[in-house]
C-alpha cells in the first residue's frame, strides 16, 4: 500500500552535524544582568542559548525556568517582547546542586581525542583514541562499536579477515563521528541523539563476498553485574532477528536496549510490493563469554544486482532513561481525517501581561525500521500530525493537510520554529493564563503496535516526548512604536507659528483596553485619548500621556514641541502668580513692548483654557513694565492661567503656562490696591 499523506509543509530530514561544534561561550550583556536574578548570573548556562532556543536574536531568563519550560526576550526589548517554550516532555534536569540544566544531545570534547554529552540522565561518550561509543552508567561505562572487526564468514565455516576498522580518516562535530574507508569501500558513522547511539555501516560499493555472510564483530564493555539477554524476535538462520536488552544482572533491569538492525539501499521505493530484496534485518550472535556481538548479513543480499548504493546497515542502541511519556502514533490506514489518531495536549504559559502575536513548534518525528516485520516497513512519508486548536476552532495546517516529511525511508523527520500562528490568532489579550495545543498523530502502514494509543509497544512511527515544543510569542504595553522599554517619544517642530499638532501616544500590544493620563507643559489632567496643542511664542514644549492597559502595566509617550519662527511683539520677562489665602495674585514684567495692544489672561481647571480678563499694554515702550491682577472667581485645587499677548495687527503669542493651587478662602475679600497697575478679576475686569 502506497503512503497517502497530504503534507501542508514539508518538515526536514535531520542531518547529524559530523563536522563542528557549537560555540558555548556566553554572551552577557547589560540587558541580561538586568532583567536576572543575581543569584542566576552563576549558573553554568547563562548567557548561552540552548540548542532548540525558539529565537536567535534573544536571551533567556534562566531564573524562569521549569522542567519543561523556557522564558526568554528580545534582545533591546527591555523585557517587552517574550517568548514562552514548553515541551511535552522535560526540557530540563536537575543537577547535584538544584539546577534546572538543558536536556542536551550535542558532543563537547571533555579532553583530547574524547567527547561527551555530559547534560542528560544517561550522558554519552566518544571516544576517539580508544576508537568505541558509549553511555555512562553510575561512573562506568557501556562501550560498543568497539574494535569493530569485519569478516567473511564462508559457507564451510571459514572466517575470512577483513580487520578492524581504520578510524584515521573522520570528521567529527556536535552529533558524532564520520569514518571514511574504515574499511575499503565501507565508512562507519556514529551519530548521537538524546538517549540513543546509532553506529551505521555504509557500503559505497562492491564489496569481495561471494558466499556466506557478512559478520560486523563488535567488542562489547559492559558495566559490572551487567548482561545482555534477548528481548522481542524470533531465531533466525544465523542468530536472533530482534531486539536485545542490557542491564543487570541482579534485577534484570532494563537498561538499554539494541534494537532490531536493518539493513537497506538507496531506492526511493513508491511501491512497497517491489521491495523485494532491498531491505533485510540483519541476525545478532552473542558470546557472553567474550562478549563478542556478531551482526549477520547474508552475501546473497550483496550479490543483487538491483540494490542502488550506497548500502546501510544500522543498529540502534537506545538508553531506557526518562525524558517523559512517548508520543504515539495511530495507525490509520488511508490516512484519512477520521477519528483513527492519537491525541495529546499540551499546555503552553503565556508570556504575562501581553498581547499573543504568534506561534511556532519544534518537534523530531522518528521512523525505525524494527518494529515491523519483514523489515523496512515504514517510511518517513508514511506519518504525519496536525495541530488542532479549541480557541481557534482551527487545524494547522488547513485544508486536511499534515506536516511530515516526503521521505521514502527511515530516520528522523524534524522541524525547528515553523509556524503555526493561524493557531492563536483570534486570541483576545489578557494578563496570564495558559493556551492548549493539541497534537493529532497517525500513520498508514504496518498496523504492529499502532491500533491502540494506550498499550505499551510502540509502532515504527513515534515521537519523543521533550522534542515536542511549542513557543508562544507575546508583546507588551508600548507607545509611539517604542520597542525597547515601552516608553516612546517624538519631537514636532512648529514651522508656520500656531500651527495645530494632534497629539496621539499610539498605544499597541499589552492587554486592552486602555487609560489615559495627559501632563506637562499646560498641566494637562486630560484623560482622552489624543489631544490637540499649538504655540504662538518661541520655545520648546513637553506634553506627557500616560497609557495604562488593563494589567496596569503603565507606558509613558514624550511630545516634544518646538516653536522657533513665532516674532514677539512683546518682551515678557516674567510671570508668575500665588495664592494669598482670598485671591489668586497674578504678576508679570516685560522688558520691551513694539505695538503692543492688551494682554488677555485665560485660566483653566480642566484643560480647556477660558479668557477671564483684559489689561491694556503699553503700545510702544523701550522701559520695563510691571502688572499686576488679581482673581477671584478661581476653583479650588489647581488652577492654571497664561497671557495670550496681542499687538495691533492682531498678531499674538502665548506666554508659558503657570499653575496655582488654591485652598479654603481665609474670609474678607482682600483691599483693593492702590497702585494704577492692579486690576481686580471678578466676572469683569475692575482697574484700580
Amino acid at each position: 500500500m502506497a503512503s497517502s499523506t497530504l503534507f501542508g509543509q514539508s518538515m526536514e530530514v535531520w542531518h547529524p552535524n559530523y563536522t563542528s561544534f557549537s560555540d558555548y561561550t556566553p554572551n552577557i550583556s547589560q540587558e541580561l544582568i538586568k532583567l536576572s536574578n543575581p543569584s542566576d548570573y552563576t549558573h553554568p548556562e547563562f548567557g548561552v542559548l540552548p540548542e532548540n532556543s525558539p529565537c536567535d536574536d534573544c536571551i533567556e531568563l534562566i531564573g524562569k525556568r521549569t522542567l519543561n519550560s523556557r522564558y526568554f526576550v528580545r534582545n533591546g526589548s527591555n523585557g517587552n517582547v517574550m517568548y514562552t517554550q514548553a515541551a511535552f516532555g522535560n526540557l530540563h534536569y536537575i543537577d547535584s546542586t538544584g539546577r534546572l540544566i538543558s536536556l542536551d544531545r550535542r558532543l563537547v570534547e571533555e579532553s583530547p581525542n574524547r567527547y561527551v554529552a555530559n547534560h542528560q540522565l544517561t550522558p554519552t561518550v566518544l571516544d576517539v583514541a580508544e576508537k568505541h561509543a558509549g553511555f555512562i552508567v553510575h561512573g562506568q561505562e557501556f562501550n560498543f562499536s568497539n574494535e569493530v572487526r569485519l569478516f567473511n564468514k564462508l559457507n564451510d565455516g571459514t572466517l575470512v579477515d577483513w580487520g578492524v576498522a581504520d578510524w584515521s580518516d573522520y570528521t567529527i562535530g556536535d552529533n558524532g563521528i564520520y569514518i571514511h574507508n574504515a574499511w575499503n569501500n565501507i565508512d562507519m558513522q556514529i551519530s548521537f541523539d538524546l538517549n540513543m547511539i546509532k553506529t551505521s555501516y555504509i557500503v559505497q560499493g562492491s564489496i569481495p563476498i561471494s558466499e556466506g555472510s557478512l559478520v560486523i564483530s563488535d567488542h562489547l564493555l559492559l558495566p559490572d553485574n551487567f548482561v545482555l539477554w534477548k528481548d522481542t524476535g524470533i531465531e533466525g538462520e544465523y542468530g536472533w532477528n530482534g531486539t536485545l536488552l542490557v542491564g543487570s544482572a541482579v534485577a534484570l533491569d532494563e537498561g538499554f536496549e539494541i534494537g532490531r538492525a536493518v539493513a537497506y539501499d538507496s531506492k526511493d521505493l513508491s511501491n512497497r510490493d517491489s521491495i523485494g530484496n532491498h531491505a533485510l534485518n540483519p541476525e545478532y550472535h552473542f558470546d557472553s563469554l567474550l562478549n563478542i556481538l556478531d551482526m549477520y548479513v547474508p552475501a546473497t543480499w550483496f550479490a543483487d544486482t538491483s540494490l542502488i548504493y550506497p548500502l546501510t546497515i544500522d543498529p540502534l542502541v537506545t538508553s531506557s532513561a526518562t525524558y517523559g511519556s512517548q508520543i504515539k502514533y495511530r495507525y490509520n490506514g488511508e490516512f484519512c481525517a477520521g477519528v483513527n489518531y492519537c491525541g495529546y495536549t499540551l499546555d503552553v504559559p503565556l508570556p504575562s501581561n501581553c498581547t499573543v502575536t504568534g506561534a511556532t513548534f519544534s518537534a523530531q518525528q522518528i521512523t525505525v525500521a524494527g518494529a515491523c516485520y519483514p523489515p523496512f516497513a515504514c517510511y518517513m512519508s508514511d506519518a504525519g500530525f496536525r495541530f488542532w486548536s479549541d480557541s481557534c476552532g482551527v487545524f494547522n495546517p488547513t485544508g486536511g493537510y499534515f506536516w511530515g516529511c516526503n521521505f521514502a525511508g527511515i530516520g528522523t523527520c524534524t522541524a525547528t520554529n515553523f509556524d503555526i500562528s493561524n493557531l492563536v490568532d483570534c486570541l483576545t489579550p489578557k494578563c496570564n493564563g495558559s493556551i492548549p495545543f493539541e497534537m493529532r498523530t497517525s500513520y498508514c502502514f504496518c498496523n504492529t503496535n499502532g491500533t491502540n494509543c494506550a498499550t505499551a509497544g510502540l509502532p515504527c512511527q513515534r515521537m519523543n516526548a521533550n522534542t515536542w515544543s511549542v513557543t508562544i510569542s507575546g508583546h507588551n504595553l508600548e507607545t509611539l512604536g517604542d520597542l525597547t522599554t515601552g516608553n516612546g517619544s517624538i519631537t514636532y517642530y512648529d514651522t508656520y507659528c500656531c500651527e495645530n499638532f494632534v497629539l496621539d501616544p499610539a498605544p499597541q500590544y499589552g492587554v486592552p483596553p486602555y487609560t489615559y493620563l495627559w501632563g506637562g507643559f499646560g498641566g494637562g489632567g486630560s484623560t482622552a485619548p489624543d489631544t490637540t496643542v499649538f504655540s504662538c511664542s518661541n520655545g520648546t514644549y513637553v506634553y506627557t500621556c500616560t497609557v495604562t492597559d488593563a494589567c496596569n502595566v503603565s507606558r509613558t509617550a514624550t511630545f516634544t514641541l518646538v516653536a522657533d519662527d513665532c516674532l514677539l511683539p512683546i518682551s515678557l520677562t516674567n510671570f508668575e502668580g500665588e495664592w494669598n489665602g482670598r485671591y489668586v495674585a497674578l504678576k508679570w514684567q516685560t522688558e520691551s513692548e513694539i505695538n503692543s495692544n492688551y494682554f488677555e489672561i485665560e485660566r483653566s481647571a480642566n484643560g480647556s483654557f477660558l479668557p477671564i480678563g483684559i489689561v491694556q499694554g503699553q503700545g510702544q515702550s523701550a522701559e520695563e513694565h510691571f502688572y499686576s491682577a488679581l482673581d477671584e472667581n478661581f476653583s479650588l485645587g489647581q488652577n492654571y492661567y497664561r497671557l495670550k499677548l496681542v499687538d495691533n495687527d492682531g498678531n499674538f503669542t502665548y506666554s508659558n503656562t503657570i499653575s496655582v493651587q488654591v485652598g479654603e478662602s481665609m474670609g474678607a475679600p482682600y483691599p483693593n490696591p492702590a497702585t494704577s497697575d492692579l486690576f481686580f478679576l471678578a466676572n469683569d475686569i475692575k482697574s484700580g
